[in-house]
């Protein structure tokens, strides 16, 4: 289950993906979910779905990051309706690794930071739909469960990591300097 404003009413609304299948309820603004809509999009087993603005235009997006690498981007119209499947990257890191978009760099685009296997390793958004090339964030800070958000309160995107095997979270603060 993800969250975003997919039909531009600037309230939270929630889409749920299950085989292939795309569910969107739509937030009333009062903590409820009511009317829904359905697509149905190819991807293939094992893939994680990213919801963020990839373009820049201020409406949130759905990446659909398969099991090969490949991401593609449906860019959202603002009005619950989507555009055809963009690839925007192909064979970076392959989930099912843990995998996670958000600002890293605080200059207002969306980028993504993946788990490869041994490291950290980030893609810069570049406001097309695009990504600069990739870049390893050493040392790692785990493999688990990641989130960027904002810890610190500086304006830019740190790279949370929940460690599995140890229990505790682990945090890799942005020093990434002012765009």
């Amino acid at each position: 289950m993800l969250g975003g404003d997919f039909n531009g009413d600037d309230r939270l609304d929630i889409g749920l993906w299950s085989n292939g299948v795309w569910t969107i309820r739509y937030g009333d603004g009062a903590g409820a979910f009511g009317n829904q809509t359905t697509y149905t999009w190819t991807a293939q087993p094992g893939s994680r779905v990213l919801v963020e603005d990839y373009n820049g235009d201020g409406k949130d997006d759905i990446g659909v990051w398969q099991s090969d690498g490949s991401l593609f981007v449906r860019y959202g119209h603002g009005d619950g309706q989507f555009g055809v499947a963009d690839q925007t990257q192909t064979h970076w890191a392959q989930p099912p690794g843990p995998s996670t978009a958000g600002d890293y760099d605080g200059d207002g685009l969306s980028d993504l930071a993946a788990w490869t296997g041994t490291a950290w390793s980030l893609r810069r958004g570049t406001g097309s739909g695009t990504f600069t090339a990739a870049r390893t964030m050493a040392p790692p800070p785990g493999n688990g469960t990641p989130l960027m958000t904002d810890v610190d309160g500086d304006g830019r995107d740190d790279l949370v990591v929940w460690a599995q095997t140890g229990g505790e979270w682990t945090v890799r603060y942005n020093t990434t300097p002012d765009p």
